[in-house]
């Protein structure tokens, strides 16, 4: 890594408390957010759940006829069927009455 010079090495900023408090709020909630949704990307919905979140609301024969069309994908955990929330959100950009 280079060495840069610069003459402001050792330079001192003086910054208001409420200031400086403002900025770390603030960088906490973005760390925050960041976090949450990493979380909802990892996230697996049940059926029910997956319906519910297309606009309107869908039915669970709708999300069983997307499946067969192969328009959405879902896994089978434990004898039970999920939905991988990123994975949901690539495949409804699919479906064309969902564009934008």
């Amino acid at each position: 890594m280079a060495n840069i010079q610069t003459p402001f090495k050792n330079a001192q900023v003086l910054v208001n408390v409420d200031d400086l408090t403002g900025i770390f709020r603030e960088i906490v909630r973005e760390e925050l957010l960041s976090a949450k949704e990493q979380e909802l990307e990892d996230r697996l919905l049940s059926p029910d759940e997956t319906c519910k979140l297309f606009k309107p609301a869908i039915s669970l024969p709708t999300l069983q006829s997307y499946f067969k069309k192969g328009l959405i994908r879902k896994h089978y955990i434990g004898g039970r069927t999920w939905y991988k929330y990123s994975e949901l959100m690539e495949d409804i950009k699919q479906i064309k009455r969902y564009q934008q």
